[in-house]
């Protein structure tokens, strides 16, 4: 598995190019209110740009004024990234009890759905989906739902809020003049450390404090825009190839991820899975908050070129359970 390379989503993992880094410094609002305004046609609500989805998430709880007297829920399995931010600013829960604020993540397109429940804020994490209707969004009713750059376009850096709260809004938009040399520090680190293919280190402790984004990450979001619709349409394309090729369909929502995770219940060749594919955990069900299972993982986003994505193809026609038995599992 050590030898596998982490093909969730199309980030930095599988860059094939160097990235030149120019020394501008200036702050450019009209390229940050060109990259807004072009996720909120998307998206269709007022949209913030950060550094990174983390510093989105980390203002919100700022905004809120969460701190160590309060409590938030996460499920077990998530991204790293979501426990160092809320561990920096308050306490974690993996018990769903009476939380101050719930953390509803969407892992790779699957919907993670709680009920309304009486001064409990519910913060949306779809930071690897692409939304395809405006009715995919705020499904916990919430006022903010956030998303990863790098998951969803492929951008070296980024993470957007998309929010319903006006006054979020405008506190949000001045943070985002704040930390300039923070800002430019960590910038620089990511284009140097995927230029000589390194694992990123020292800026990542400091991210979720960043809300400033320097000139060569702006750059870099603006020449990746267009993936948005490439991606959707090759993650379309091969879902549906999926569903017709081996008939399962358990997962059953309109958001897109970056991944197909094929349970291993419809796996009878182990040991070819383990040799090829990630293996994760994820939540058994959209209500499910303690419940998890594990999966294989189908990568189906834009960086898995074609002939790979008939490379996997290919190995699950070996390993899973043949077609006349798959609709007694699903």
């Amino acid at each position: 598995m050590n030898k596998i390379k982490d093909y969730q989503w199309p980030s930095f993992f599988i860059r094939d190019k160097k990235y030149s880094i120019s020394k501008e410094k200036k702050i450019s609002r009209a390229l940050i209110n060109k990259i807004e305004n072009f996720f909120k046609k998307n998206f269709y609500y007022k949209v913030i740009l950060f550094p990174s989805a983390r510093a989105a998430l980390a203002s919100v709880l700022r905004f809120r004024k969460i701190d160590r007297s309060n409590e938030v829920f996460i499920n077990k399995w998530v991204s790293h990234c979501i426990f160092n931010t809320v561990g920096k600013y308050t306490n974690i829960s993996t018990s769903f009890k009476s939380p101050d604020i719930i953390i509803a993540v969407h892992k790779w397109g699957i919907n993670q759905i709680f009920s309304k429940k009486k001064n409990i804020e519910i913060i949306e994490d779809s930071v690897d989906s692409i939304i395809l209707n405006k009715k995919d969004l705020f499904i916990n009713k919430g006022q903010f739902e956030f998303f990863s750059l790098p998951k969803i376009i492929g951008s070296v850096s980024g993470g957007i809020i998309v929010t319903r709260n006006l006054s979020y809004y405008k506190f949000a938009k001045k943070e985002q003049m704040k930390n300039k040399k923070l800002g430019i520090y960590q910038s620089r680190q990511k284009f140097n450390d995927i230029n000589k293919k390194k694992s990123f280190n020292t800026w990542l402790f400091y991210e979720s404090s960043n809300t400033f984004l320097e000139y060569n990450s702006l750059l870099d979001i603006e020449k990746n825009l267009k993936n948005l619709e490439i991606n959707k349409k090759i993650i379309l394309k091969r879902k549906n190839l999926f569903r017709k090729e081996f008939n399962i369909d358990y997962y059953k929502n309109n958001k897109l991820g970056p991944v197909i995770p094929i349970n291993l219940k419809f796996i009878k060749n182990h040991s070819l899975m383990k040799k090829n594919f990630l293996l994760r955990h994820i939540h058994k069900g959209p209500k499910e908050t303690e419940k998890f299972q594990k999966v294989y993982l189908l990568p189906v986003h834009f960086k898995i070129s074609q002939q790979k994505f008939n490379f996997y193809i290919k190995l699950l026609k070996k390993s899973i359970i043949k077609k006349n038995n798959l609709k007694k599992l699903n």
